[in-house]
């Protein structure tokens, strides 16, 4: 999917929140225009302060849309339960692993190779499971946040 245009993405999701009962409405189409933009995790209240959500949506409707968009799969939390979670969108075929810092709470994508893809094939194969994922995250501490301390 990450090859199509973007409008072409955001028509895909749209479709798929249709088919899964939500409304099309412009605050949707908002949050995951800004989402697929972004391609990484951010959380609610930095989503409802980027330009496009600032002036069109109040901040409680954008976290109800989210944890709507999480309910039905497009969406997932990222973080630690001891901090604020973040939203990232969780498209079929896709995924990321991250790392969080345990300090600050920062959250990044790792642009490396998934060490868990064919372990998931072997579960799949061994145990007769359909549509079987995992999600894979990391915590340490940040290199700014081992400076500062």
């Amino acid at each position: 999917m990450k090859r199509e245009p973007l409008e072409a993405r955001i028509d895909w999701a749209l479709n798929f929140c249709r088919e899964k009962g939500m409304r099309r409405t412009h605050a949707l189409r908002q949050i995951l225009r800004v989402l697929f933009k972004l391609d990484r995790p951010i959380g609610w209240a930095n989503l409802a302060r980027e330009p496009a959500l600032a002036d069109s949506c109040d901040p409680s409707s954008i976290f109800r849309i989210l944890v709507k968009l999480e309910e039905i799969g497009l969406v997932r939390r990222v973080g630690s339960p001891e901090r604020s979670y973040y939203f990232m969108l969780n498209l079929p075929g896709e995924h990321h692993e991250h790392i969080i810092c345990r300090e600050c709470g920062k959250i990044e994508n790792l642009a490396m190779e998934c060490p868990v893809e064919k372990l998931e094939k072997k579960v799949t194969a061994k145990t007769g499971y359909g549509d079987v994922y995992h999600e894979l995250d990391f915590f340490g501490v940040c290199p700014d946040c081992q400076t500062s301390a």
